[in-house]
C-alpha cells in the first residue's frame, strides 16, 4: 500500500521515552510509514548536533568519491 505524500513525514521520537503506551503507538507510526512511505525524518531522538553533522559529512565525503573507489 502506497500512502499519498506532499511533504516527508516528521516522526518525533521522544515517544520513546514515555510509557509503553506511548512506545507501542510510535513503534505503529514507523511501521506504517516504512511499509507505505519507505522513509521518514526522526526529530527529538536525542542524538547529539556533533555527531549527526559528522555523520552527514562523512558520507558527504564517501559519495563524492570515485565509484571505483566506493567499491
Amino acid at each position: 500500500m502506497t500512502r499519498d505524500f506532499s511533504e516527508i513525514p516528521l516522526v518525533d521520537l521522544s515517544a520513546m521515552r514515555g510509557s509503553q503506551t506511548d512506545r507501542a503507538r510510535l513503534a505503529d507510526e514507523v511501521r506504517e510509514i516504512c511499509h507505505s512511505i519507505g522513509f521518514f525524518v526522526a526529530v527529538n531522538h536525542g542524538i547529539d548536533r556533533q555527531v549527526t553533522d559528522l555523520v552527514f559529512e562523512t558520507s558527504r565525503r564517501f559519495f563524492d568519491l570515485p565509484l571505483e573507489q566506493r567499491q
